[in-house]
């Protein structure tokens, strides 16, 4: 009997503990207070160019968005912009992406002439 009551009281601590985890990720992704639409304008203040992607992410305990330009300089930017009021973060320039698809072939829409 006795047996019994601890597999029970393990499985109820085993409910909650992964129950208390799943309120706990929740409450960390907070809605964003500003829309995509803002967030590029946003970015595009800071490094003008053209918006390639837009993520909303989670970093640090805060929302933001990583914007993704390719900029007039010719090179791409990464903008981190706040999800609660819009002020840009900060910038990097963005080396994942020199223009190329990762199986090497360029994804900027130029074309080979043959």
């Amino acid at each position: 009997m006795d047996r019994k009551k601890l597999v029970i009281g393990a499985v109820a601590v085993a409910v909650l503990a992964l129950g208390g985890g799943v309120a706990i990720a929740a409450q960390q992704q907070e809605d964003p207070k500003i829309d995509r639409a803002a967030a590029e304008e946003a970015a595009l203040g800071a490094v003008p160019g053209e918006v390639k992607e837009t993520e909303l992410e989670n970093e640090g305990g805060s929302t933001i968005y990583e914007v993704e330009i390719f900029g007039k300089d010719g090179e791409f930017h990464e903008v981190a912009v706040d999800a609660d009021n819009g002020k840009v973060l900060g910038q990097d320039m963005d080396e994942d992406d020199n223009g190329f698809d990762d199986d090497g072939s360029d994804d900027q829409g130029s074309e080979d002439a043959d």
